[in-house]
């Protein structure tokens, strides 16, 4: 893990550092083509190392375009060897958190076998607010997972170890950096929990990490039902799913109660936790099957939320579900056409074994809701967030650059897409219909958990799950649902989405709960 820090003074440290300096477009005299403007502590060292920055940033005809760099050596007053990269950042009104954050990643394929440390000097505005995202983005390349690569490990010892940023305000950078550290831990740890293998992480066994993880928190605790308290629960659609595999599903709750009021309605976050999805009797191509390990992605994305929620202590109330199991093919499987019961008491006509995820996250809502009605005075949740790997049709319609988002609340969704655009990480909302509530309607049970008619895919899944939400409630739970399909791996890459964009909105619900 690199060092990161943020000092107000710079000087003296450069003697043992590689210097890292950002240089905008608008660095460029416009009046003098042929000249370049430098400023603040820029100017100071160019100043000081008697016109070395200037000198070949105009030798070199340096522009300053995103991703592009200069690299030079010089000796100095005292015959010291140094070393200097300059760094193009484009267009001052257009650089922001994330451009910081790509630059960050930039700098750090450039250093990592170059230098143990580097001084980054930076002018741009607001520095204790753009700056940690620099950071973050160094951070967030430098990881790795090589826990099974033994012949081809990487021999070569990576150099790069310290990054120290000169800021104005040392004290405001360090304590934003602080919760962006704790969303890189979760974020990390997202990514390591889809990158293990079946054969690793199953659901006994991931429910035994994440009781670990959680073990040494303060107001925080993790429960573990096995299937035959699924049985007595009524857990039939996910008991349905789980019944081809040889390894017992498990369901794992993880309360934290972080608000000063510990009784406070809590945030209900579900995660799908598909550790492993052959199709089931519904079997899947066989080509990139492989890839089905990814499947447990959107309870990763819960774990890694709670973990950063935790680790920066968020005064407020979460309770995370997440249902974890294999679809595996086996004589116990499940077959199209079965009819299960779930723990709402509702029946679900099961015509396809591959639209599994739906029936796992239809008994976790349940049992969600029923758990915030016995450990929170008989309250409904402040609102349910549920998130899955759930179609291939939201890859269709949204790529891999956005999520699909379904809800039953405006507000609840204009929240969440503010939050998305703050940290970059991209919803789209999709839609809801009575009319395809109304395809789901089964002739032998309450509902099937599919649509027989062609399309609309991913709001058919949707508007299964809404189901769950809306019976027997009293009160209309404001509801919302991610379709992370396209965007929880870059083929079997896992990239860590939604722990920013779900960590700031519940973030901000601790704000507002707090004024």
């Amino acid at each position: 893990m690199i060092d990161v820090s943020f000092c107000s003074s710079v000087d003296g440290f450069f003697q043992n550092s590689t210097l890292v300096v950002g240089f905008f477009k608008h660095n460029i005299d416009i009046k003098n083509s042929n000249d370049y403007l430098l400023s603040g502590r820029i100017a100071a060292i160019d100043h000081h190392y008697n016109g070395m920055l200037y000198n070949n940033i105009k030798l070199h005809d340096f522009k300053g375009e995103k991703e592009t760099d200069i690299r030079f050596s010089f000796i100095d007053q005292v015959g010291e060897l140094r070393y200097v990269i300059v760094v193009g950042l484009g267009s001052k009104d257009q650089f922001d958190k994330k451009i910081a954050e790509a630059t960050g990643e930039y700098i750090y394929k450039i250093v990592k076998m170059m230098a143990p440390e580097i001084i980054c000097i930076f002018e741009c505005d607001k520095q204790h607010d753009i700056l940690p995202y620099m950071a973050m983005g160094m951070l967030l390349a430098d990881y790795k997972f090589d826990h099974y690569l033994v012949a081809r490990k990487e021999k070569t010892e990576q150099k790069f170890k310290k990054a120290i940023f000169g800021v104005d305000n040392a004290e405001k950078s360090q304590q934003i950096f602080a919760m962006h550290n704790s969303i890189i831990d979760g974020i990390n740890l997202s990514k390591d929990f889809c990158f293990m293998p079946p054969n690793v992480l199953y659901p006994e066994s991931y429910a035994n990490e994440i009781k670990n993880v959680f073990k040494d928190h303060a107001n925080t605790s993790v429960d573990i039902i096995d299937e035959k308290q699924m049985q007595k629960q009524g857990m039939g659609a996910f008991l349905g799913v789980s019944k081809g595999s040889s390894r017992e599903g498990k369901l794992v709750t993880i309360n934290y109660k972080g608000a000063s009021d510990k009784t406070k309605a809590p945030v209900i976050l579900i995660g799908k936790g598909v550790t492993f999805d052959s199709g089931g009797i519904s079997i899947k191509p066989a080509g990139k099957m492989w890839e089905m390990k990814g499947d447990m992605a959107g309870s990763a994305l819960v774990i890694g939320t709670i973990l950063s929620l935790v680790k920066q202590k968020v005064p407020v109330n979460v309770v995370g579900v997440v249902g974890l199991a294999e679809n595996a093919v086996s004589g116990d499987a499940q077959y199209p056409s079965d009819i299960v019961y779930s723990k709402s008491g509702q029946t679900i006509e099961v015509l396809n074994t591959d639209a599994e995820g739906r029936l796992i996250l239809a008994d976790c809502i349940s049992y969600a809701r029923s758990y915030v009605e016995e450990n929170f005075g008989g309250q409904d949740p402040q609102c349910i967030l549920d998130f899955a790997t759930l179609t291939g049709a939201i890859i269709i319609g949204l790529g891999s650059h956005y999520a699909g988002l379904f809800s039953n609340d405006d507000s609840l969704s204009e929240k969440l897409l503010i939050a998305s655009k703050k940290t970059g990480e991209r919803l789209w909302r999709m839609p809801l219909d009575p009319d395809y509530d109304k395809a789901l309607d089964s002739k032998v049970a309450d509902m099937r958990n599919i649509a027989l008619e062609r399309g609309a895919d991913s709001s058919m899944a949707a508007q299964f799950l809404q189901r769950f939400v809306t019976y027997n409630s009293k009160n209309i739970i404001p509801w919302a649902h991610f379709d992370i399909a396209g965007v929880a791996g870059r083929g079997d890459i896992p990239t860590g989405y939604g722990i920013r964009l779900v960590y700031d909105f519940i973030a901000n619900i601790a704000d507002n709960s707090n004024q």
